[in-house]
Order: structure tokens, then sequence, then C-alpha cells
């Protein structure tokens, strides 16, 4: 099951380019935004971040879960290469889903946890960064909302790592 999972479990991102002025909400306590998070094809989970915070990041790591048919979220660690964004900058990214593709999942959430700058400062996911998340659901309904921070209280289930 583990080769399988690690198999299942690719990530791939693309160059850097510079992110529109004035198009996303800036938030003091969220150095990366996500701007986008979508599922395609029941096996990729799409979604854009942007660095707006004023120093370049060395390296970032995302949180994600997803959720089941009664909307509990169950915590999969993403581990990967993301690195070397620049302030001001934006980022598309792939997580292969494949692997849960026979769950019934519900949604997926995903949120960046720990932050390097290439200053050697560091920033990390906490309760006043719960917005810092972003969700996406198969149908329309309203769903039961669960914050990264209490998110991270359930055990982790797998892990999504980057496709090399």
């Amino acid at each position: 099951m583990a080769a399988a999972l690690a198999a299942a479990s690719a990530v791939s991102t693309s160059a850097e380019t510079p992110a529109p002025q004035g198009s996303k909400v800036i938030s003091a306590t969220c150095p990366v935004v996500l701007a986008k998070l979508q599922m395609k094809d029941n096996a990729v989970l799409v979604f854009e971040y942007e660095n707006v915070a004023p120093k370049d990041i060395a390296g970032i790591e995302f949180g994600a879960a997803y959720f089941d048919t009664v909307q509990e979220p169950h915590r999969v660690v993403v581990t990967g290469g993301w690195k070397n964004l620049r302030a001001g900058y934006s980022r598309f990214s792939a997580l292969n889903i494949k692997y849960w593709r026979h769950t019934n999942y519900s949604g997926w959430t995903i949120w960046p946890s720990r932050i390097l700058y290439k200053d050697g400062s560091s920033w990390q996911m906490g309760k006043e960064n719960d917005s810092c998340g972003m969700e996406t659901w198969r149908d329309r309904r309203v769903h039961v909302a669960y914050t990264p921070s209490q998110i991270l209280n359930f055990p982790e289930t797998a892990t999504l790592s980057e496709n090399r």
C-alpha cells in the first residue's frame, strides 16, 4: 500500500509568474495567499498560491485534508519541493489525488503550514492564521467548516509527495 500511495501521490509545479496587481485581498497574517483551488477529473487538485510577504521564500510546506461523506476531515501531509518564490510572485501546483478516488471524498482543503524565507526567518501556521486555507467541494451544498488549526488536531492518514 505504501508503494501505491507513493506512486499515486505526485506533485507538479509550474514556473513562477508575476501576480496580477490588485487581484487578491492581502492578509497580514497569511504570507502566502491561495488564489485558486480546483479538483480536475477526480484525479488532480490544482492550486495557485502567491507570496504576498515582502521577502523571498526559500521553502514552503503545505497541509491538506480531504472531507469524507459525513464531512469529517482526514489530514494528509504534503511534502515536496516548493521553493524559491520571489515576493509578489505566484505559482500553480498540482497534487495527484487518484489514490483517494474511491474513498467517496466530498471535498479538499489546503493551507500553507510552514515557510522558510531566504533571510533565515520563518513562519508557521497557527490559530491566528486560520483564514489562510482554501476549500473545494464536489457539489454546491453548504458544508461544515473546519479551520486548518482544527484539522491539525486530526491524525495524519497519508502523505502526498513531489513527483521527481
